[in-house]
């Protein structure tokens, strides 16, 4: 393990793609496995950070950006939000969104 800290800067040179693969991954896997393909690539990624002290620090920042514990789950509207904002900017992207 090493002393990094997370870095919350862009650090990807082509982050569209990153998009794109994200949605195609959606398409792909359909809604009903969304869920547990996005934690199979936040464990995958997670490995390749190498470094716990790095990916709890993540872990506690998306947690803290989704909401306190005991309200109701809302991600998916959260995820849909960031959905529309992305196919306002890729109009060609189609995704049908995801329901409670």
């Amino acid at each position: 393990m090493t002393d990094a800290a997370l870095n919350t800067e862009l650090n990807v040179r082509k982050p569209d793609d990153i998009y794109h693969g994200m949605i195609e991954m959606l398409q792909a896997v359909g809604e009903d496995k969304a869920t547990s393909a996005f934690a199979a690539l936040a464990l995958v990624l997670a490995n390749q950070v190498g470094d716990d002290a790095v990916v709890l620090e993540a872990i506690d920042l998306v947690t803290r950006a989704y909401g306190a514990e005991g309200q109701e789950d809302t991600s998916h509207i959260l995820v849909n939000e960031a959905l529309e904002r992305f196919f306002a900017l890729h109009p060609d992207d189609k995704f049908e969104g995801f329901t409670a």
